[in-house]
């Protein structure tokens, strides 16, 4: 089963993504495209 985070979780997960320079802050958006539930299942 999927974790489902609080918005305060998720935005420190991708402020760390971000900071480590892993991803951009466009790349994350762009993933990010699309209905919650297509993504869920």
């Amino acid at each position: 089963m999927t974790e489902l985070l609080t918005a305060a979780q998720m935005r420190a997960i991708e402020r760390a993504a971000i900071e480590s320079g892993d991803v951009t802050g466009l790349e994350l958006m762009e993933r990010g495209q699309g209905p919650v539930w297509s993504r869920q299942f």
